[in-house]
């Protein structure tokens, strides 16, 4: 009895097997390899040389980067960008350009990661750590040390931040900036700068104290202008020149000039004597003051006649 049942299972079995060989569908060794493939090529990297990635949304190009080789992850959706020339943009311009040993693209956060940016705003060279880029922020940030060099003078700070659709970069850490101007040194310093790009001009808010040899001033607000080397301070303006102190709304001088020019509410006082005038300018290189326009003086009783 064991032995008919045996031979009807292996019967039974000979009959499967040529049934499978004859009728049952069968992939080819061919279609295997090409499955696996397939499989694993949505795990593999990709491989590029000499690529341009850009972000454009709605018809606007934030920024464009070209880069020499590039490597994407398509299971974790980063890009790494090697030896890269990039740019960002502002309404459509090139506002920034820079250049870095690599840039790590982000692409399902819309977020670029810079490392080590060197670049030009058109009128300052600078370099930072890194530089971090948000299309949700709409903005590019580090907050590593800042410098922005150009021919008149330096600017330093630590922490950075700015937008691609507006021109000019937010600089931050109490930054200092130091222009030479002839033999003169103008330093300038505030809690926050504003630098723009386009013009070179900087925009100082907070404790903001400017000083240039014996000269030192104080201002709420503080503006230079790059082209002419000026510097415009507003509100609550203390000035102190050697043995002159003075006060106004605003106060303008220039870097390596000799002479600082107060208006709105001018008042000085030297040795005891005091003074005020509509304007008022120090004329550091004669060691004097000039008033202009209503202009009064208290002077010291026993400064009558000595002095006028």
């Amino acid at each position: 009895m064991f032995k008919k049942i045996f031979g009807s299972l292996v019967l039974l079995l000979v009959i499967w097997l040529f049934y499978w060989a004859i009728f049952v569908p069968k992939e080819s060794l061919t279609g295997r390899i090409s499955r696996e493939l397939e499989r694993q090529s949505s795990k593999l990297d990709l491989f590029m040389k000499g690529v341009v990635f850009s972000e454009i949304v709605e018809g606007t190009k934030f920024w464009e980067i070209k880069a020499r080789t590039s490597q994407i992850n398509k299971d974790t959706g980063k890009a790494l960008l090697r030896d890269i020339d990039g740019m960002f943009f502002s309404n459509g311009d090139p506002s920034l350009r820079f250049t870095a040993p690599s840039v790590v693209w982000d692409m399902k956060s819309r977020q670029i990661k810079i490392d080590s940016p060197r670049g030009f705003d058109g009128n300052y060279n600078f370099t930072v750590p890194d530089l971090t880029w948000s299309l949700s922020r709409d903005s590019f940030w580090t907050e590593g040390p800042v410098i922005f060099v150009s021919g008149q003078g330096t600017i330093k700070g630590r922490g950075l931040s700015g937008s691609p659709g507006k021109a000019g970069v937010t600089i931050k850490g109490r930054p200092v900036a130091s222009f030479s101007k002839g033999k003169s040194v103008l330093r300038l310093q505030a809690d926050v700068f504003s630098l723009d790009g386009v013009k070179g001009n900087l925009k100082a808010s907070g404790g903001c104290l400017a000083s240039m040899e014996a000269l030192s001033v104080t201002a709420k607000e503080m503006e230079y202008f790059k082209a002419r080397s000026e510097v415009v301070v507003r509100g609550n303006v203390k000035v102190s020149y050697l043995d002159i102190n003075a006060s106004a709304d605003t106060a303008v001088f220039a870097a390596g000039g000799s002479a600082v020019t107060l208006s709105g509410n001018a008042y000085a006082e030297r040795l005891g004597s005091r003074m005020s005038a509509g304007r008022l300018k120090i004329d550091m290189k004669n060691n004097r003051i000039i008033m202009e326009e209503r202009p009064e003086v208290f002077v010291k009783e026993e400064d009558l006649g000595t002095k006028r």
